[in-house]
């Protein structure tokens, strides 16, 4: 074999490896979700935010978010979203110069008047310095075996699905939950769960005896809000009448 052709065969082979290579990590790096999960948290957390920095870190991660989404072809709902606002963030903060008369007092006046914050009650609740968190909304709409489970075991599971609303209220894990009056979604309950990501409402869910029978399937969604959600358990005691004892 002639050395230029050899060299040839050599140069082709390592271009290959290469190529496998690079298509292996590629492909390592789609399978793992966790950093997708960070970013969408940093952009839910940061961009509504008036701070520069802290809107710059939500327009990173959406960009990051973004392209990854695509290169990795993941078809995630808030690819669009995401797209569809930020180049209003990128345009204010790009906007920010210096500041007027008006955004120089502010500041002045604000410190001026008596402040409600109140710093215990805001890390007790899990606050961040917005007064949010972030919480995981499970709907839950109707199972397939809604329909076939009647009678006493349906009233089983239902007496089980109350008393675990009440047992993750105590444990801290459940913020609101309640029923949704008849609609054409097939949209039963709803679960706000406190906790910050799919994974660890999945394995709370999974505990209501509805949902292990089938009568329920939950939808969970990350959502960004107020705090203050985590104060209704106990503002709710107190404006429950007394309930009657069951035999």
């Amino acid at each position: 074999m002639k050395t230029s052709t050899f060299l040839n065969i050599l140069l082709v082979s390592m271009f290959i490896l290469l190529g496998s290579a690079k298509m292996i990590a590629q492909s390592n790096a789609c399978s793992d979700m966790s950093d997708l999960r960070a970013w969408r948290i940093t952009v839910l957390s940061n961009y509504q935010s008036a701070k520069q920095d802290e809107k710059r870190l939500a327009i990173d991660a959406a960009q990051k978010f973004v392209e990854k989404a695509e290169r990795c072809r993941i078809n995630d709902d808030f690819v669009p979203w995401v797209n569809k606002h930020l180049p209003e963030w990128i345009s204010g903060v790009s906007s920010q110069s210096t500041p007027t008369v008006a955004s120089r007092v502010a500041p002045a006046v604000a410190a001026q008047a008596p402040s409600t914050y109140d710093a215990e009650l805001a890390k007790k609740l899990g606050a961040d310095d917005r007064g949010m968190k972030m919480y995981v909304l499970c709907i839950l709409k109707t199972g397939p075996r809604d329909a076939e489970i009647k009678g006493k075991d349906r009233d089983d599971i239902f007496t089980g699905h109350f008393a675990n609303i009440g047992r993750l209220a105590e444990q801290g894990k459940l913020a609101v939950a309640g029923p949704f009056e008849k609609n054409d979604r097939a949209y039963r309950g709803l679960y706000i769960f406190n906790v910050a990501t799919i994974e660890e409402a999945e394995k709370l869910v999974v505990l209501d005896p509805a949902v292990k029978a089938g009568v329920f399937v939950p939808e969970l969604t990350l959502w960004y809000a107020s705090a203050s959600l985590m104060a209704t358990p106990e503002i709710h005691k107190r404006i429950q009448k007394p309930q009657p004892k069951s035999n």
